[in-house]
């Protein structure tokens, strides 16, 4: 992809870096496992970066999600536990916690 602040008009070249992070939302995390040849092809996967309600939302949807949920409850020990307890901690903040945090 394109290098963040390289230039980027016509007659100039552009700078080509590696995707480092890619971040993608839940149902895109679902389908990509499949087209990986599965949750063990998956490389990397930036646990700490993981919505806790994606989690929560793999299990409402059953078997349709199964292999998303259990990817990240084996990569990254996620459960339905681990997002109550994610829930309830950001319940007792202010709004102003994360950004003085």
């Amino acid at each position: 992809m394109p290098c963040a602040g390289s230039p980027g008009g016509a007659s100039e070249a552009i700078l080509e870096c590696p995707v480092r992070n890619w971040c993608v939302c839940e149902w895109a995390f679902s389908g990509y496992i499949a087209k990986a040849g599965g949750c063990d092809a998956i490389k990397n996967i930036n646990c700490n970066a993981t919505n806790a309600l994606a989690v929560a939302h793999y299990e409402d949807k059953g078997p349709e999600a199964a292999d998303a949920l259990a990817c990240l409850e084996t990569r990254c020990g996620l459960d339905a536990k681990t997002a109550d307890e994610a829930y309830k901690e950001f319940d007792k903040k202010e709004p102003w916690d994360e950004v003085l945090s």
